[in-house]
């Protein structure tokens, strides 16, 4: 962090994706995922029930495994809303536009998510969020909808462990559950 508002973030995520579908063989593909590099650029402080206002402009840089990586600066946007409802808990919506590669052509993310945090103290955080995916301009990708809930472990005030379980609600047959690598901590 450079000043009370700004502050440069990098993240990367090692990935395991098991593919089955009922009565069939599945696959698993593993690696990196690009990095992510981003800047968080407080706009406004919470005052009462107005929200804090966060803008992250951000890229991912092409960095990741062959079976992940989109090979191409991909641009974005987040914009983070939150409330601290109380000391423990806080309410966070989130709005992000991103670019996004599909085979041969890009297309435009849009990310549509709320979440609850419960912060067990310095170390600890629990998180539910719905997440929402819509992909504008593409052939092939689709509208997806998920529940994801995990814990955050802060190694240090700069650093954490995410652990992460993802249920897609779009597919009955689809689950994906991860673990993060380190990275800077959310707003």
């Amino acid at each position: 962090m450079f000043a009370e508002w700004f502050e440069l973030r990098l993240a990367t995520n090692y990935l395991v994706e098991r593919q089955r579908m009922i009565g069939q063989t599945g696959s698993t593909k593993s690696g990196t995922d690009d990095m992510l590099v981003a800047a968080r650029v407080a706009l406004f402080k919470q005052d009462g029930w107005l929200p804090d206002l966060t803008a992250f402009p951000q890229m991912c840089v092409p960095t990741g495994s062959s079976v992940f990586s989109a090979r191409e600066v991909l641009p974005g946007v987040n914009l983070a809303c939150s409330w601290a409802v109380t000391e423990v808990i806080e309410i966070e919506c989130n709005t992000v536009f991103n670019e996004k590669h599909n085979g041969s052509t890009n297309y435009l993310e849009t990310f549509q998510g709320g979440n609850i945090e419960c912060d067990l103290g310095e170390r600890w955080l629990l998180f539910t969020e719905s997440a929402l995916f819509a992909p504008s301009g593409s052939v092939s990708a689709q509208f997806e909808h998920y529940f994801h809930a995990g814990a955050q472990y802060f190694l240090t005030p700069n650093w954490q462990l995410d652990i992460q379980s993802f249920m897609y609600i779009t597919s009955s047959n689809s689950r994906c559950h991860g673990i993060r690598q380190p990275n800077l901590p959310q707003p």
